[in-house]
């Protein structure tokens, strides 16, 4: 068993939404986690696994949860009675990981945010609209959000110039 309890535990509602009927939980765990990260990634479909910070997101019976080495941050719980109730469920799916790692396979890739204005500054900046979004700083948004791909640019697609090949190497380097 790798987890054998937690502690630190905090439930509060997100700073940003005073009075929200939502709750967020936050504990420690006793032992380092670090190490079923790629087989959560593996498992979950929905997973993302950062590289900087290090940690993995993902969710759990409906819940959002935010695994780093040692600690956790759970959402959104009714109440305390369910967040408390929940972070068995979530012990025992991670003890249960960890005695069948043997058997499962890793997955080892890693998710490595680009800021947007990066991409902007190599995207030929004539909101031409081609590419289905209103601008090319709407776009280079969406390249960093992962929800579409350069090649839908079209501006960029007619140049064979120095952006469109650090563009092309910097978005390589995502999800490496």
């Amino acid at each position: 068993m790798l987890i054998k309890e937690y502690s630190d535990l905090k439930i509060k509602t997100p700073d940003c939404i005073v009075g929200a009927p939502v709750w967020v939980a936050h504990f420690k765990l006793d032992n380092d986690v670090t190490q079923l990260f790629p087989y959560i990634n593996e498992m979950i479909e929905d997973s993302i696994y950062y590289e900087k910070p290090h940690y993995i997101q993902f969710t759990l019976d409906g819940f959002r949860c935010a695994l780093y080495p040692d600690n956790v941050a759970v959402a959104p719980f009714e109440d305390r009675n369910q967040a408390i109730g929940f972070i068995g469920r979530l012990i025992d799916f991670l003890n249960d990981i960890y005695m069948r790692m043997d058997f499962l396979k890793p997955n080892y890739k890693k998710y490595r945010h680009i800021p947007v204005l990066e991409i902007f500054k190599l995207l030929p900046q004539t909101n031409c609209k081609k590419c289905g979004y209103l601008s090319c700083m709407a776009f280079a948004s969406a390249i960093s959000k992962g929800e579409t791909l350069i090649d839908r640019c079209i501006e960029l697609n007619n140049k064979s110039d120095e952006n469109v090949d650090r563009l092309l190497n910097l978005l390589s380097a995502d999800n490496s």
